[in-house]
Formats: C-alpha cells, structure tokens, sequence
C-alpha cells in the first residue's frame, strides 16, 4: 500500500465519513454493474482454460450414464507461444529527452533508475501475470507502488507489483482513454482474515466484517474458501479532485501560477487549467482506515488489454480463449465419441431364443466381461419340435471411426484457425508444405496474427514509463541522495541525485561541498526536477541473449574472414560467459595496435583513426620542440661563454692600461723627484731602472691573470660542446 506522501490531514467529521464513505460505495456499485458482462465472460474463459470444457449438464449426464468426457488440452500451448515471445522480446522502457534543458545523459539517468525499480521489484513477475491475462482472458493489471527503502531510513522507492485476481479492480466506468489516466477514481478489493484485520487495524473495528463483505462483493470477488470462519474485506479507493489553478506566461517563455508571479513582472498572457490530485484512502465500507494523499498525478494501476471490441456502446475485451472455445468442445466431443465407441467394440451385445439361457444366466450376463472358455446353452426348438433353433450370435456393426477422425482433424484445424497457431511437425503437411521455407511463413504468420497482443503491451509499458516519469522527482527528492541505477549492459554504478558531485576514482560519487566551483567534465549534476521527457518502448532480446547472439555471429564472421580474428578477439572473449573470460579479455587488448586499444578506467572512449593519427603528430611535434629548445640551451650555454670571455679580455686590457699608466706615473714622479732633489746623472738612470723593474713586474702579474682568463673560456666553451653534442631525451606521449 501506498506510504506517507505528506502530513497527515485533519479528521473529518462523522457527517463526512460517511457522505466519503457512501460515496465510494455507490461507485464501487457503478463500477461493477457496467462491467458485469465483461467479468462473466472473462470467468467462463478462466474456467475454460482451467479445464471446465463441458456445460455442467451434459457432464453430469454423461458422467451417471458412465460415458467419458475427455478434456484434452489444445490451448495451453498456442498461449503459452504468444505469452512467451513477450517474454523473449522483454519490451523495456526508453526514456528520451524532450525539451526545457533536457539532457541524454539525464534520460540515461532516469531509464537507469527505472531499471533498477523493476529489477528490485521484480517487476518481470507482474508483466509476465498481466500479460498472460491479457492474451487469456482479455486484460490483466499491475500497479505501482511506495515504500519505505529499509526500516531505519525516511527515503523512499518505487515497486512494480502484480495485481494476482483482476476481478479486484473496479476502474471508472467513464474513462474514455485507452490507459484510462482520465479515469476519476479505482477501487482495489483485498481480503484479510480476522486476526490479520485486527492485528493491524485493532479489535475494535473487527466488527464491521459483515458490512465490509456486503457491500464490497462483486462478480469474480467471492470470499476466498481459505477465509471458513469468514474475513474481512477492505477496499484501496483511488480517487481525483480537480482545482482551477490561474497560469501566466512571461517574457522569457516560463509558466508559472498567477500568485507566484515577482511583483512589477510583465505577464504576456494568462489561462485557467485543472490540477489534478490524486488521493487514496483504505476503508471497509463503514470506517476509514487510513488515507493519505498520492505523489503523482496519475491513478498508478496499469492495464494490459488483449483485444478490445465495442458492441453497441459496451465495451467487450477477449483473448485468444474465447474465439477457442467452440473448436475445443468439438474436440473434446470428438474424442471422448471415438473413444466410447471404440471402447464398447468388443461388447456387443448377443442375440439369442428367449430360454437358451435357462440355467445359464451368470455366465451370459457376464460374457461382455470375462472370458470363458466355453458359452453353455439350453437347446430349444421350434413350436413344433421339428427344428432345432440356431445358437445364439453377437451384432458385428463396423463403428464409424474414420468419420470420426475426420471430425477430429476438422476440430483440430479449426483450433489453430482462430488462434493462429500452426504445427510444424504436423504430418498431414505434406510436399511443399513441409519445406524450410512454407514452415517459416506459417510461422511469422502465426507472429503477425497475434502481434496486436505485444503490442498493446508495449503501449501499457510506455504509460508506466510516464507515471515513473511523473514520479521519479517526488520520490527521489532528497537533495544528495545516492541511489544505485543499471545500464543497459546490466551493470550497475551509483550517481547522485539533486546535488553536484565528483566522479572519484574508486567509481563512487562524491557529493561536493557548498560553494565548490563547477568544473565541466569533473562535476556532474542530476536534477529530476529539470527536463521534459517522454518515454517510448524498445522490443528486442534481453541484453544476455543479444550478447550470446553476438557471440555466434562474431564466430560466424571470424570462420568467414579468419583475418579479423586478431582484431575482434578481446571483444569476442569479453562477451563469453565462463570464468576467466574478463581476465583473458583485458589481455587481448594490450596485444592490440595503439589505435584499437580502449581506455581500462575512466569510460572513455578509445580514439578515431583520425584522434589517433593527431595524437601521433603532437608527439612529433612535442619531440621536435624538445629538440629545438636543447638547440637553443647549447646556444645560450655558447652566448654565455663568449659574453664571459670577451669581458674577461676587456678586464685584462684595462687593468693592463691601469698599469702602463701607473708605471708612467710613477716613472714621471721619480723623474720630477730626482731633478728636484738635484741627483746626478747616475741616480737618474737608477731610478729609470726601478720604475721599468715595476713596470714588469706589472706586466708579468697581467700576463698571469690573463692565461687564468683564457683557460676559463677554453673550458666553458668545451662544456658548450659536450651539451650540442649530447642527444636529446624522448617526452612521454601526451
């Protein structure tokens, strides 16, 4: 049953109760009397395809007089081919982007999370249920439902259920959609035995019983035989109320409610729509049990419809069941005739002169039963005594047996007339008839006769897609929340919901903090709230029987072009099931060329000749770079060592200028000095000697300073050297 979707209401009054309560009642009343014809030939299809093939009156005849009523069950298996293509095709629900900032990988999100509800729900188990309704009777339902995700959280999650009896089901007789999602209200019926009823409800409210079950008992509802002391029957009431609400639309294209319009906002124009609001509400016909408003704008009962037919007004739904009905009462009356006929051969019946079983009356009452070795008789004569009559005779009739069988091939065809179902291996089908070819064509005509039942249940599929569409957001609300969703090859990854979050490493979401920069490629954000989208059906093999499908034709394309094998191998491999298939994969793929080889982590996608080919000319590029920037570093290094040199030649000379000036200085002033001091001749010439000793001196100590110089750029411009002549490092491929 539904949980909370908000806060409970207050009490009505008692006066309310029971207007509420008389109400649903009435409905429930409505309900069942315009679908009364519907439900009884749907129960005599159920009953037929259980095995009741006989009117009750005839059997009981038959059955005193000890005659056989043989049932043979020839319609079990024309359903069971139309019920299980459905269940090799698996229908699955698409969800497409549709406008309003809708993203693929947000539908990708949504059509994950619908995976992950049916697969948790076990939502094949009510398709299946339906479904098979559906092509039997007529029509078959399933529902969807909340709860609550474990017993220690407030988060809850959607469930796919089967609805077992779809004679509980009272829809809107009024609805005149297909779906019926314009229907206004639905009722649900269950039973509950009296301890179940008041170990939920209480003790006190046990005592409307009685009233529950009067009111509340429809055709194909009757108290279950496992209730013997009686039970308790209780009614889920869907039902809708509509409130004018007043639209505007402002300049930027958004709508929005008149009263939620900013203050000094250009309106371009206004409407009045319906807003719709789904309640429900379990009651027992006297008291309301509990009730709660519904998340979604829709009734979420799903039906599966086989085939509709309106007779002048009234709406008449049928299966494959209905139209067979006929052709396997003859079958069946064919059979059981052959049957006594052939079995009463051998009894006879013997014809004899009254009196030639005097004294042997056992033995011929019992001579149709057991084998005697001889059959004693009275002789008797005629009237007068002169003849004696003759021994008593059986009456030897051929019985009609290949008349017989004649009807029986006749009803037989007949039955897989009407429900399209065409024997293979019949071996009346002789000729061309038995040929590959005419055995493939009564096959797809088989298929296509019934198509109209997968169908319909394609159509009923893409109206559960829209009510999980219109409920995602409501129920997966909680900003933050991670959730856990499968992709289409059946793997599951977690993603969060509401919230920005990181991809890390380790493949978990990572909610970001409040304020974190968004960062296009790192950050990811799936709101349910934004977007339109609509949802469509696929019809196709589940996704291990197209990857086993693939398997056989990639060894039928290797076989063919044993070249490709070395190319598909790692693929081939990854798509096998036996253990060690992953690990022998992930091998074959190193031994790929570089331009095959798929990323292992990250869910990238492995490069395009083209992405490859570029990646190949920036490595190039990159290395030519590399090569030209230690070019230049050898050029710096030889700028540098000739820069020093020539400002190591500059120093010298000036300092050796510094020198020449200092000697002629010092000369000069030892000149000036002698003349002053009036020495002679001689002392003259000795101090000319001391300044030119000075001035070598000089000379020698530059000369030093200037072979140090030289010997410093002779060994920079030996390292220069080594560096030009040194090969260059490879860089890492980008």
């Amino acid at each position: 049953m539904p949980t909370d979707a908000e806060p409970a209401k207050p009490k009505r009054s008692k006066k309310d109760v029971r207007d509420f309560l008389e109400e649903s009642r009435k409905r429930f009343q409505l309900a069942d009397e315009a679908e009364r014809e519907l439900r009884e030939a749907g129960l005599k299809d159920d009953k037929f395809r259980a095995g009741e093939h006989w009117p009750t009156a005839i059997k009981q005849n038959r059955e005193s007089e000890g005659r056989p009523c043989l049932e043979i069950d020839k319609l079990s298996q024309p359903i069971r081919q139309v019920t299980n293509q459905e269940r090799q095709a698996r229908p699955a629900i698409q969800i497409n982007p549709v406008g309003a900032g809708a993203d693929q990988a947000s539908a990708e999100i949504r059509q994950g999370l619908i995976r992950q509800i049916e697969q948790h729900s076990y939502a094949d188990v009510a398709y299946d249920w339906a479904f098979d309704g559906a092509v039997s009777r007529g029509w078959g339902f399933f529902r969807v439902l909340t709860e609550y995700e474990d017993d220690q959280s407030f988060d809850q999650v959607l469930k796919i259920e089967w609805v077992e009896n779809p004679y509980t089901v009272f829809f809107d007789p009024s609805a005149k959609d297909w779906n019926r999602s314009d229907a206004m209200w639905c009722h649900i019926i269950a039973d509950l035995t009296k301890e179940a009823y008041d170990a939920r409800y209480g003790d006190k409210k046990g005592r409307q019983t009685a009233a529950s079950l009067s009111q509340f008992t429809g055709l194909g509802t009757d108290q279950p035989t496992w209730f013997p002391d009686g039970g308790v029957r209780v009614a889920e009431y869907f039902y809708v109320e509509l409130d004018d609400i007043e639209l505007a639309q402002l300049e930027d294209g958004s709508v929005v409610p008149t009263d939620q319009v900013p203050e000094g906002t250009p309106i371009l124009k206004t409407r009045t729509a319906q807003k719709r609001t789904v309640k429900w509400c379990l009651h027992n016909a006297l008291e309301i049990l509990e009730e709660r408003e519904w998340a979604g704008k829709y009734i979420p009962i799903i039906e599966v419809e086989g085939e509709r037919i309106v007779v002048n007004g009234k709406r008449m739904k049928r299966g494959l069941v209905r139209a067979a009905q006929d052709p396997q009462r003859m079958y069946d009356y064919w059979i059981s005739t052959a049957t006594e006929t052939t079995a009463l051969a051998p009894r006879a019946p013997w014809i004899m002169y009254e009196g030639q079983d005097e004294g042997y009356e056992g033995m011929w009452a019992q001579a149709n039963t057991k084998s005697f070795s001889s059959l004693k008789v009275r002789a008797t004569t005629t009237r007068t005594g002169n003849q004696i009559l003759p021994l008593p005779q059986r009456i030897l009739a051929e019985p009609p047996i290949q008349a017989m069988m004649a009807g029986i091939r006749q009803s037989e065809l007949d039955i897989h007339s009407v429900t399209a179902f065409f024997d293979a291996s019949d071996p009346r089908r002789a000729g061309s008839e038995q040929s590959g070819k005419a055995v493939l064509a009564r096959k797809e005509q088989g298929n296509q006769t019934n198509l109209n039942f997968i169908d319909n249940f394609g159509r009923s599929l893409r109206y559960l897609g829209q009510v999980l569409l219109d409920l995602l957001p409501k129920i997966y609300d909680r900003p933050g929340r991670v959730v856990e969703i499968i992709g289409i090859d059946d793997e599951m990854r977690q993603v969060v919901l509401n919230q920005p979050f990181q991809k890390a490493q380790d493949g978990k979401p990572q909610p970001l903090d409040e304020g974190t920069a968004f960062v296009q490629g790192l950050h990811e954000f799936y709101d349910l709230n934004s977007g339109k989208y609509d949802a469509t059906v696929t019809v196709g093999a589940a996704y291990t029987t197209r990857r086993q499908e693939a398997v056989v034709s990639m060894l039928q394309l290797v076989e063919a072009n044993p070249q490709m094998a070395p190319m598909i191998a790692d693929v081939l491999v990854e798509n096998m099931d036996w253990p060690g298939a992953p690990q022998l994969a992930e091998r074959l793929k190193k031994m790929l060329p570089p331009q095959l080889q798929e990323e292992q982590k990250g869910g990238q996608k492995p490069p395009t000749p083209q992405e490859a080919q570029a990646q190949q000319q920036m490595q190039a590029m990159q290395q030519e770079l590399q090569k030209m920037q230690q070019i230049i570093q050898t050029d710096q290094v030889k700028s540098q060592a000739s820069l020093q040199e020539a400002q190591i030649k500059a120093d010298v000379e000036l300092k050796l200028q510094a020198m020449k000036d200092a000697t002629s200085i010092a000369v000069a002033h030892i000149a000036a000095a002698s003349k002053g001091a009036g020495l002679d001749a001689h002392a003259q010439e000795e101090a000319q000697a001391l300044g030119h000793e000075a001035q070598q001196a000089h000379l020698d100590r530059s000369h030093e300073m200037a072979m140090t110089a030289a010997q410093q750029a002779a060994q920079m411009q030996q390292a220069a050297q080594q560096a030009q002549q040194q090969p260059p490092q490879e860089s890492a491929p980008a």
